[in-house]
């Protein structure tokens, strides 16, 4: 069965009879009209719109209404009265009576007062009308129309394969395969889970995290588009979090958009930043061949790793040197040392979501 979407709109047709009492106009006073109004009316509900369906209910305060259909936003406003026609639970659209330049027939002279009636086969991705009329003597005279809509198919392939890349404390660079959709859109949420679109809408995409506009408040819509081989850089992220990321093909634009909200291979997935990537400051002589290095420390860092190498491209390690796990401290002292040496030192920070960049390389030179 076609998932539908809920959009509820409401019209009342209400008819007013007028009778001016009195006017008065001067100069420094407002005019005034008095009225007294009387109001009949009939509501109508869309209750859930989709590919072919939509699912109407209706209040009435009498039986003299006709509801047509029509893919055509005017219709004639008098017709000849139709005869009472039983509104049925299902209307199937193809198999209506067509009054020309009216629209399909519905129902007429309602048998009661409150209810509701689902229309199939309806036409994917199309505008209709339904036109209201009331019954005066023999005849039937317009009152108004509203306008829904049907979406467009889904897509029946999802996108997958979600790979990151270039990820940093603050951003990360997201690709995936597309699927079958006209276009997708890529979703960010903080935490572990994100929320799915919402069928007939289109959301405001920025790839600054936040910036975009956000499904149920939560979910961040960072990418709207339709690449072949999209590669999408998202920035504004908090240092060592963990973040659910998602991709949702879809069909059609603005109102008649149909995403897909399935899950696919490796859609969605979970990504932690890394942390901040600590900075040594400098490097203190305590006595000879020992020197304190100290760092400015990384939020959410647990522990730091330390390699010590006599070459900047850290292939010559001096053991123990060598991702040395040193704890959760601002300094370490480094011991034994050679005199009039050159020396190069970098950190990492190590997380509960993983690890930082390395620390740019620090050059020490003994005495």
């Amino acid at each position: 069965m076609v998932k539908r979407i809920p959009i509820y709109l409401l019209i009342s047709i209400l008819v007013f009879s007028f009778e001016l009492d009195s006017f008065a106009q001067s100069k420094g006073k407002k005019s005034k009209d008095l009225r007294s109004q009387s109001k009949i009316g009939l509501q109508l509900t869309i209750e859930e719109i989709g590919e072919t369906t939509a699912e109407m209910s209706y209040e009435v305060d009498s039986a003299n209404y006709a509801i047509f259909i029509s893919t055509l936003e005017s219709c004639e406003k008098t017709l000849p009265w139709t005869g009472n026609l039983a509104l049925k639970d299902t209307a199937t659209y193809p198999i209506l009576k067509n009054y020309p330049k009216v629209g399909k027939l519905v129902a007429s002279g309602l048998s009661t007062k409150k209810g509701k009636f689902f229309f199939v086969e309806l036409a994917s991705r199309n505008d209709y009308w339904l036109h209201i009329f009331k019954k005066q003597g023999d005849s039937l005279i317009y009152y108004k129309s509203f306008q829904f809509n049907t979406i467009a198919r889904k897509p029946e392939l999802q996108a997958y394969q979600i790979a990151f890349d270039d990820v940093t404390d603050t951003s990360f660079v997201v690709s995936w395969l597309n699927g079958s959709g006209e276009g997708r859109i890529l979703v960010v949420a903080k935490g572990e889970r994100l929320d799915k679109p919402e069928n007939g809408k289109e959301y405001k995409a920025s790839n600054a995290f936040g910036k975009g506009e956000l499904i149920k408040g939560t979910t961040s819509v960072v990418y709207d588009g339709k690449d072949l081989r999209p590669k999408i850089k998202v920035t504004g992220l908090e240092p060592g979090t963990k973040y659910a990321v998602g991709v949702f093909e879809y069909n059609g634009n603005g109102k008649y958009r149909h995403y897909n909200t399935a899950s696919e291979s490796n859609n969605p997935r979970v990504k932690a930043t890394k942390i901040p990537t600590p900075i040594i400051l400098n490097a203190t002589p305590l006595e000879e061949g020992v020197y304190q290095i100290k760092w400015k420390k990384s939020k959410g860092a647990i522990t730091y790793l330390l390699d010590l190498a006599r070459d900047r491209e850290f292939k010559q390690i001096v053991e123990p040197y060598k991702d040395l796990d040193i704890g959760d401290l601002e300094s370490y002292e480094i011991s034994d040392l050679e005199r009039n040496a050159k020396y190069y030192i970098r950190l990492k920070a190590k997380g509960e979501f993983g690890e930082s960049l390395y620390s740019p390389v620090f050059e020490l030179k003994t005495k």
